[in-house]
């Protein structure tokens, strides 16, 4: 099937864009499973099964709190400085931050703020609205299926070829 492109708009920034979204998708397979290993291997965090659990449950709810707090005032900030630098800059801490879970051995503060920031780069990766700038509106729906084929590939990736 054929998406009607918006005029300026070319096949590379949709790609990019599904990219976008794909590797946001990869990155919560990594928050929510694979970093478990990380947490449990003694040369890392050396945590037990059951420690791990709860202190993933605790970290998840203080970087989910965190994120709330940035989605209040993320209209803000694309309205001051456009779509472009958050993403860029999310994508940006975003990545920092997987690349150094392995890093630390402490869960608080650091696997804390490693966390949050990944949450910060998925909420804005997955809620910036550039499928309408886009893609012509008789080609949104379209489009729309695109998107959600590409992010349960990326689940689908994460979930299982990370292991």
């Amino acid at each position: 099937m054929y998406i009607k492109l918006n005029p300026g708009i070319s096949k590379f920034n949709l790609i990019t864009y599904l990219l976008m979204l794909f590797v946001a998708m990869v990155c919560v397979g990594i928050i929510y499973g694979f970093v478990t290993f990380i947490l449990e291997d003694p040369d890392y965090y050396n945590l037990t099964q059951d420690q791990a659990g709860q202190s993933m449950g605790y970290v998840g709810m203080i970087s989910e709190a965190f994120t709330v707090l940035l989605e209040m005032v993320m209209g803000l900030i694309t309205d001051l400085f456009g779509r472009k630098y958050p993403i860029f800059i999310s994508f940006l801490l975003m990545g920092m931050a997987t690349a150094a879970i392995p890093l630390f051995t402490a869960i608080y503060p650091w696997f804390c703020i490693c966390r949050t920031f990944i949450n910060f780069g998925i909420v804005i990766a997955a809620n910036m609205p550039l499928l309408p700038d886009y893609v012509d509106k008789d080609s949104l729906v379209l489009a729309n299926s695109y998107v959600q084929n590409v992010m349960t590939l990326g689940a689908i990736v994460s979930e299982t070829g990370l292991y």
